[in-house]
């Protein structure tokens, strides 16, 4: 053999000793993972791209062995078994890495089928309780939020429920939302953020911590509650609001930890101070009559809305009553050219005294 040979054979046998390394490094590779129980999505796309690398690996690897055979003809039985041995751990090789590839492909398989499952399931679901309403609901519109305490609690819940929890949204989209529906001292509060998805829970944190304030919403619903204005005279619409304003406060206050149940009988006793004369005059005649020394709150408010529908029916009765006793006249209007005026004419009027009205228009004309 001439020396160019025998360097070319050194070359050709140093390459298959690191096509052999590269054979050991995968067999230990496939090893590691026939332990694992389950692969994730990277672990499973690595494995796939191995084998195929692995594959392209096992072509060169019989190239090189074919001339080194060609290259060392007196020790053609020795290379052979080498071929063997190097064609035994490719093929054991390749078919334990398909072996997992199909295994795993089956368990990625049926997880697919099951979330596809899940989704169909939960669109059904969601369908059923469309089909169920027999309706299309309205979009539901959260109220802008501009820094004031007494819309804080309403404005937070709302918009925690819808947006903030749902994890469907992304955050830079919540993010926007939560920036569309600020303004004036609110919106200031976090205009410092960069609009990002990292930066929006420091975003609504900031935000919570600045009106999250127990002490200032709590003596603020008070305040509203101490505050009601005396009523002037009966209304049904003075006594419906007077309901709806107070036990909106009570139950701002009851989220925020304070004790309203315990509190009926002096609610009872303000409320009661800033009915007008009639409306108070009627409450202790059913006060009266009630079980019980001390009303509850619950049968002050029942006695208010009672009264209010009383107030309605009667002022519905008093407008019909009204529009009955109108006499209907009809006017027929005579337009005056001089004296640019419209002349109404009642119908009522006999024929003659018609007649002779004319005439004077007509003399005056």
């Amino acid at each position: 053999m001439s020396v160019e040979g025998k360097l070319r054979l050194k070359e050709l046998v140093i390459r298959r000793s690191s096509a052999k390394g590269q054979i050991t490094k995968f067999k230990n590779y496939l090893t590691g993972i026939n332990d694992k129980l389950e692969l994730n999505n990277i672990e499973f796309t690595e494995l796939k791209l191995k084998l195929a690398k692995f594959e392209a690996l096992s072509v060169r690897v019989d190239d090189l062995q074919g001339e080194i055979e060609v290259l060392s003809p007196e020790n053609i039985s020795t290379e052979i078994d080498e071929r063997d041995n190097i064609e035994q751990d490719i093929i054991i090789s390749i078919a334990t890495a398909k072996t997992l590839v199909e295994r795993f492909s089956k368990v990625f398989d049926c997880e697919h089928k099951r979330n596809s499952m899940h989704n169909v399931s939960c669109c059904v679901e969601e369908s059923n309780s469309c089909t169920d309403l027999g309706l299309k609901l309205p979009q539901i519109q959260i109220n802008k939020f501009d820094g004031a305490y007494f819309r804080w609690l309403e404005f937070k819940d709302t918009f925690e429920n819808l947006i903030h929890n749902n994890d469907r949204i992304p955050p830079i989209n919540k993010f926007h939302y939560l920036i569309s529906y600020l303004q004036g001292d609110a919106a200031r509060v976090i205009s410092n953020f960069e609009v990002s998805a990292n930066n929006y829970v420091s975003a609504w944190d900031l935000l919570c911590s600045r009106y999250n304030n127990k002490r200032i919403l709590i003596n603020h619903h008070l305040n509203s509650i101490f505050n009601i204005k005396q009523l002037p005279r009966e209304s049904e619409r003075a006594l419906r609001f007077l309901v709806d304003q107070v036990t909106k406060d009570l139950r701002a206050l009851a989220s925020l930890g304070q004790p309203t149940h315990t509190w009926d009988t002096l609610i009872v006793f303000m409320l009661s101070s800033k009915l007008d004369n009639n409306t108070l005059l009627k409450w202790e005649e059913v006060r009266s009559s009630l079980d019980g020394d001390v009303p509850n709150l619950e049968q002050f408010y029942k006695f208010l809305i009672d009264r209010a529908d009383i107030l309605e029916s009667l002022n519905r009765n008093n407008k019909s009553d009204i529009n009955v006793s109108k006499p209907h006249v009809q006017v027929r209007s005579t337009y005056n050219n001089n004296y640019n005026t419209m002349v109404g004419e009642p119908t009522m009027l006999n024929g003659d005294l018609l007649e002779r009205r004319r005439d004077l228009l007509g003399c005056k004309a």
